[in-house]
């Protein structure tokens, strides 16, 4: 006392009792790796479509289905989690990756996000596409979507980091070892091992590692993606 800001001896201790010892780091990295990317790949395909339809698509009742849409942003996770459950139980998923990759491949927020860029796409450029003889998949695919790039890349940071710091879902659903994710690996972590907090800490460090890796490649679109949201509303 009093504490120090910066540490006063370098080591990589922590690391090595990390990646040493039996608990297995690696696997529930990679369970947390295969969730992320199977929820990212799917928000991209749903929240795509459904916002190009809330956007370009003209049909009954458009606006009061995205009203009631909008109305899951204000529910927390934590008031549909018995129905979940049951959901999951019924369908026999419960301690399976897919019991958390499924709940999430649509997100609520994603889909009001790309709408928003949808809706800012002047329509010339479809009905243009669609005096050539081009339908609807064709030109949600080749016209469309390549002018949302920016709000892509905005909500695949978004969903990544929602994904891979989820600790609500994997808990209630994963009761087996080779199931773990890591944010649930980090509590077991810190609980049974000698070092626990060093390892967690060391741990948290490998764990940013993917998230600065993509927030890295995709800092451009990002940028726009949040500017031009913020500007355009």
């Amino acid at each position: 006392m009093p504490p120090s800001f910066f540490p006063t001896q370098f080591n990589i201790e922590a690391y090595k009792q990390l990646l040493l010892n039996e608990f297995p780091f690696f696997m529930t990295f990679l369970n947390s790796a295969k969730v992320t990317l199977c929820v990212v790949f799917g928000q991209i395909i749903i929240c795509t479509m459904a916002a190009y339809a809330f956007a370009c698509i003209r049909f009954p009742g458009k606006g009061i289905l995205f009203g009631i849409l909008l109305t899951g942003l204000m529910m927390p996770i934590q008031v549909t989690a018995i129905p979940s459950f049951v959901l999951m139980t019924k369908l026999n998923l419960i301690n399976s990756l897919w019991s958390v990759i499924l709940p999430y491949c649509s997100s609520i927020f994603g889909i009001f996000l790309l709408r928003q860029f949808f809706m800012s796409i002047p329509i010339a450029l479809a009905e243009a596409a669609k005096i050539d003889g081009a339908g609807y998949f064709r030109i949600f695919a080749q016209v469309m979507l390549p002018q949302v790039k920016p709000a892509i890349a905005t909500m695949v940071i978004y969903g990544m980091n929602q994904s891979w710091n989820n600790y609500f879902s994997p808990l209630l659903y994963l009761n087996q070892w080779d199931k773990m994710t890591l944010p649930i690996g980090m509590v077991v972590m810190r609980d049974n091992l000698p070092n626990g907090l060093g390892c967690v800490m060391a741990g948290i460090v490998l764990a940013i590692i993917p998230i600065f890796i993509l927030f890295v490649f995709c800092q451009q679109y990002f940028v726009e993606g949040v500017a031009a949201q913020g500007v355009k509303g």
